[in-house]
């Protein structure tokens, strides 16, 4: 565990000293007494001793209503934002097509406790709250376990809906994007106010359209370029190796079309046109954005039952459907085929496949002199650069959707003149549904040696209704995304759509989780009077139930499908859980549910009139299932002077094990692990325990009339952290065949060569090592009122990040990953985000009369490609990742008190992301693909 030591006075003075700018929030300047997020006790945001930023709908809609990816993404204490899709990288997008993460200070989205009107959500996907209900949103940038619970490790976002609207509202915007069709947005709301009760609703529809990786100029690089870029050598055409009577016989064979069609061959890693090893490109096949359609629903209803009791009611629906996210062809033939094969775990082409026996009769394979012959094969895609025939030659696709319900009641009111109590009772569910293509291997073993089809006898061979796989670039035309023709193409031996269908089915999975929160807090004056006012005073208690669950299709479920072989439940122990399909795992359904509860209590101690002192403490039990915690908060504001004060904060957070995590199922996705796209085994593990944080900021704030200016140093010491072990902690060790590290692993060749002949990584959950995280925050603005009839603004707001240090990774006496501070890293392959060490945002703001313009410009800075596993001799590019500043411009016209119109251009200068050694060319947790931009949009109220 990190120790805390800092000096305030050098603090302050450090971020006096810094510039540069990032996103600028407007705070919200009521005296009204609210129950400002990270507190029990109402008070304002002025006198508050938390640094809570505040973004208004009227902010936003400055800023052209930004979508809540961008909105996010713009945030300068906001890491590691998941929405584009990613798919190539665990943890970072994969899976993720449709949804929004929210990341404060690069912890992770599983360390930002998010929130509707202060109360939980069963998915923290931005994507699923009511978009054009939110009347404002409030960051508190510091722990909230002791108000929140589990969780709020990096903070909490709080989106709060609005209240009090009377009348009809209608508004509509357009988003032109080069190489796609646009995106748009359609949001209806409608409110009423009568004597003592008051009714809002809103409908929203947003669509996101189809952006594909091929149609940015550099979004595709050469191998000579990147590498990293998508090209694998899982690949067809592929690579394979003759054998006889069970034995290897000569080098690789790579098929003849390799370079016909896209390919590039290799050495090794390096391009040699006498190659062994075909590497083709699967990203030309995939999207930056996917196709995407968000429906929003939300109603809230207010009565006043008394003069001091009032009833709230609200419910929330939303829905995500992504009908089509490309995918490659088909996957690579990462899992063994069923036992008792003599070269298990390889695939095997006998000499009788016509395929094989088209290369020998054209003389470009003689199998060394040997027949009869057996090809053979391994990871190796069945279907990639012709194209699938099930899908008419080109992509396969996984569809995804999503959906979030919420229902939530609350009473409050006044027990005496100095006691008042709330409280609540709030359900809500998140489910989500994918399905997706895969290829079962005795199917695919069987078409191998010409027993395929729906119709096939299993007794003649390419007969009486069996149909033999072609493996090799003979069975398809051409590579369709290039408009690339194939020479070696003869329609005979087209793999016919019928056979496809039969090798391939369609696996569906459900994952959902549901959350009952009951909660109940009395508030009051302690009747106590110090110099400065009275001692207010909250406590209260919270029981939750959460549930947590899978189902899966009968394909894809371990229950049906416990063995290598499709169908066959009595294979030994030892194989049980091996999937009978080419690429995808099979899953045991589940269903956990635990009780949490905690209590906890607030106090606020005004000990002169500039001297605020704040006392919290909570206890949250987790029972058997996730342990329990203990946290105690301090903070303190003091008011120097009438335009400057200072505040203070120190406590603990905790984030709960997860249930799913607690659990010894398996989750598989895929990464990036020296040179190929690979399947990745994560998991759970039962003997976790909590995460465990002090937090601390320091800050400064100063206002006048028409100028503020915070300055705040943060700082989050993390220990027993919930992660996974890394992945590049495990190649080093294969590479340099540690025998601790070669059990994670499947390898199809030396430990040594790790570029191509790691097959599988399978990992566990564990509590890692420490981190400490710390930085300054610096947010102002300054306006000029009377500017040629108008008022003048200019803001900025910049996060820099100073340390992101971890821990030696130890586990079982194993090293697993050196000690490092990531700021300034790409972190790729390790358990941190990206982390430029400066991001910032100014802003210069015109309001006259019905108008308003706004310029802005946002900075990301550089960052270093730290990974020692990519070759930066022979590929130089790409291990600094360049900084970039992009500039937005807004125009919106109140043409009279119903109607307002909005232009918004973004990225003005159409400057292309940073280039980066990823799969598609780019960080896309920090940058965006869009390019330039042009927005128009109307409102109408009625």
């Amino acid at each position: 565990m990190y120790k805390s030591t800092f000096n305030l006075g050098r603090i302050t003075a450090l971020a006096a000293l810094i510039g540069g700018a990032q996103y600028v929030t407007a705070q919200d300047n009521t005296m009204e007494e609210i129950v400002v997020t990270g507190s029990l006790i109402k008070g304002t945001p002025e006198d508050s001793t938390i640094p809570v930023d505040t973004i208004s709908a009227e902010e936003l809609d400055k800023q052209g209503a930004p979508p809540p990816l961008e909105m996010l993404k713009n945030l300068s204490y906001m890491n590691g934002i998941v929405g584009e899709s990613n798919q190539f990288t665990g943890g970072r997008g994969q899976a993720a097509q449709g949804t929004a993460s929210i990341n404060l200070r690069g912890l992770g989205a599983t360390r930002t406790l998010v929130l509707l009107n202060g109360k939980r959500l069963s998915s923290g996907d931005a994507n699923r709250l009511p978009t054009n209900a939110i009347a404002r949103v409030e960051v508190l940038k510091d722990g909230g376990a002791v108000t929140y619970g589990s969780d709020a490790i990096g903070g909490v976002v709080n989106y709060i809906t609005k209240e009090g609207v009377e009348g009809f509202e209608a508004s509509v915007d357009y988003r032109s994007i080069p190489d796609s069709d646009g995106d748009y947005n359609i949001g209806l709301t409608w409110g009423m106010v009568s004597d003592n009760s008051d009714f809002f609703t809103s409908l929203n529809y947003y669509h996101r359209s189809q952006l594909a990786i091929i149609d940015r100029d550099w979004g595709i690089q050469p191998y000579t370029t990147n590498p990293e870029g998508g090209w694998g050598s899982g690949a067809n055409p592929g690579s394979f190796r003759g054998t006889s009577f069970g034995a290897f016989v000569g080098n690789n064979f790579v098929d003849p079309a390799c370079e016909d069609v896209g390919g590039v061959l290799t050495t090794g890693a390096l391009p040699d046109p006498n190659g062994s090893t075909c590497r083709t490109q699967y990203t030309i096949w995939d999207n930056f954005v996917e196709e995407q359609d968000s429906y929003q629903w939300f109603a809230g209803y207010n009565l006043d039952l008394t003069e001091s009791t009032r009833l709230h009611v609200e419910a929330l629906y939303a829905y995500t459907d992504v009908p089509h996210a490309n995918t490659t062809p088909g996957y690579t033939t990462a899992n063994s085929v069923p036992s008792g094969s003599a070269l298990n775990p390889y695939y095997l082409i006998p000499a009788s496949n016509p395929g094989l026996q088209d290369l020998v009769a054209q003389g470009v394979y003689n199998n060394f002199g040997f027949l009869p012959a057996l090809g053979i094969l391994n990871n190796w895609r069945p279907f990639f650069s012709g194209g699938n025939p099930l899908f008419g030659y080109e992509e396969a696709y996984t569809a995804y959707e999503r959906d979030q319900f919420r229902l939530s009641t609350e009473l409050t009111g006044d027990l005496t003149d100095t006691l008042s109590y709330r409280t609540s009772l709030t359900y809500s569910s998140a489910e989500s549904e994918r399905k997706e293509w895969d290829m079962r291997i005795d199917r695919l073993v069987a078409a191998l040696n010409g027993f395929g089809g729906f119709d096939c006898d299993n007794v003649t061979a390419g007969a009486n209704g069996c149909e033999y796989f072609n493996p090799f670039s003979s069975a398809y035309p051409s590579n369709p995304v290039l408009g690339l023709e194939n020479p070696y193409y003869d329609e005979t031996l087209a793999n016919s759509p019928e056979l496809v269908d039969w090798l391939m089915d369609q696996h569906a999975s459900t994952t959902k989780g549901e959350n009952v929160e009951f909660n109940f807090l009395l508030t009051g004056d302690l009747g106590v009077e110090l110099a400065g006012g009275a001692v207010d005073w909250a406590a209260g208690m919270q029981y939750r139930h959460e549930t947590d669950e899978a189902d899966y299709s009968d394909f894809n479920n371990q229950l049906v499908n416990p063995c290598p072989v499709y169908g066959d439940t009595s294979c030994p122990p030892e194989q049980r859980g091996a999937s009978p399909w080419i690429f995808l795992a099979t899953y045991t359904p589940y269903e956990y549910d635990r009780e949490v509860k905690a209590v906890f209590g607030e106090m606020q101690l005004p000990i002169t009139d500039a001297v605020n002192l704040q006392l919290a403490a909570r206890y949250e039990d987790y029972g058997n299932i996730g342990g329990d915690s203990f946290d105690p908060s301090l903070r303190l504001r003091i008011q120097a002077t009438d335009w400057m004060a200072f505040r203070f904060s120190a406590g603990t957070t905790f984030r709960g094990v997860p249930q799913t995590t607690l659990s010894p199922n398996g989750a598989t996705g895929f990464q990036f692990v020296n040179g190929n796209s690979t399947p990745v085994v994560t998991t759970g593990n039962p003997d976790l325990v909590p995460e465990e944080s002090t937090n601390y900021n320091v800050g400064v704030m100063f206002a006048g009339e028409n100028f503020d200016l915070n300055i705040d140093y943060w700082r989050f010491d993390l220990d027993k952290v919930i992660t996974a072990e890394p992945i590049s902690g495990i190649v080093a060790g294969v590479a340099v065949c540690d025998p601790a590290f070669l059990s994670y692993v499947e390898l199809s060749g030396p430990c040594g060569d790790v570029n191509t002949n790691i097959t599988k990584v399978t990992r566990s959950s564990i509590n890692g090592a420490g981190r400490m995280n710390d930085g300054i925050d610096i947010q102002g603005s300054y306006t000029w009122d009377d500017v040629a009839s108008g008022a003048l603004s200019l803001g900025l707001s910049a996060t820099r990040i100073l340390h992101f240090e971890t821990e030696d990774l130890i586990v079982d006496g194993v090293v697993f990953e050196q000690g490092f501070d990531g700021v300034g890293q790409f972190n790729a392959q390790t358990t941190l985000f990206p982390l430029p060490a400066w991001r910032g945002n100014v802003f210069l703001n015109y309001a006259f009369g019905s108008q308003n313009i706004r310029w802005s410009a946002q900075f990301v800075d550089s960052y270093e490609d730290q990974r020692a596993s990519v070759d930066f001799t022979n590929f130089p590019e790409g291990q600094k990742i360049d900084s970039i500043v992009t500039h937005n411009v807004t125009y919106r016209w109140d043409v009279n008190d119903a109607l307002t119109l909005t232009g918004v251009i973004d990225n003005l200068t159409d400057e292309d992301p940073p280039f980066a050694r990823t799969e598609i060319n780019y960080d896309a947790v920090t940058h965006t693909p869009l390019g330039r931009t042009v927005k128009v949009g109307a409102k109408y109220r009625f």
